[in-house]
């Protein structure tokens, strides 16, 4: 497999399309668009402040990513986390994620895409963004400038705009790096 289409989901998220024979990177935030997200549908309606993820760029995007790796490509993601913190925006924010977890894994298998998942500790670890031996945990923040200054390291011309475009970047190449070994070797695409 050539491609790894790495992915850091939710509405800041992004995803980066890692080719591994000549490390290459192509990056793109998660589509938006705006409007409110009810529990029965999605309004779209001016002036109404929400966001919601944009399914059908995002189905264009990972469409593109499939045809231009010639389906020869995995994607993957990092699991969904439950965070133990009180109050209402923690909820609405872990209903975010888990919903755009879905639709990514929905989409992907539409497309015939294998999806892989990390778990956020493992890749962090294998890539050095956290020392598990010195026993004190970094902060949500400091890990997030971490990434952002590795992948700038890792990469020092390469514009990235966010941490999460960072992320993205850095969960292909831990993949690419530690389990891409374990993947076949081409996929057989279900949609064209």
């Amino acid at each position: 497999m050539r491609y790894v289409l790495g992915i850091d989901h939710g509405f800041q998220g992004c995803l980066c399309l890692f080719d591994r024979d000549t490390d290459a990177i192509l990056l793109s935030p998660i589509p938006v668009r705006d409007g409110q997200q009810t529990s029965r549908c999605l309004h779209l309606e001016e002036d109404t402040g929400g966001t919601d993820y944009d399914m059908v760029k995002l189905a264009e995007l990972l469409g593109f990513a499939a045809e231009h790796a010639d389906w020869d490509i995995v994607a993957v993601m990092e699991e969904t986390q439950l965070q133990h913190r009180q109050g209402f925006s923690n909820i609405k924010s872990m209903a975010s994620l888990f919903r755009s977890r879905g639709m990514l894994e929905s989409l992907c298998a539409v497309l015939g895409i294998s999806l892989y998942s990390m778990h956020p500790t493992s890749w962090k670890t294998k890539i050095g963004l956290i020392d598990r031996s010195k026993g004190k945990a970094k902060s949500k923040d400091e890990v997030k400038k971490a990434a952002l200054a590795l992948a700038h390291s890792l990469r020092p011309g390469e514009e990235f705009y966010s941490a999460d475009a960072a992320e993205s970047y850095l969960i292909a190449k831990v993949f690419s790096e530690h389990y891409a070994h374990t993947v076949p070797k081409k996929l057989t695409p279900i949609v064209k």
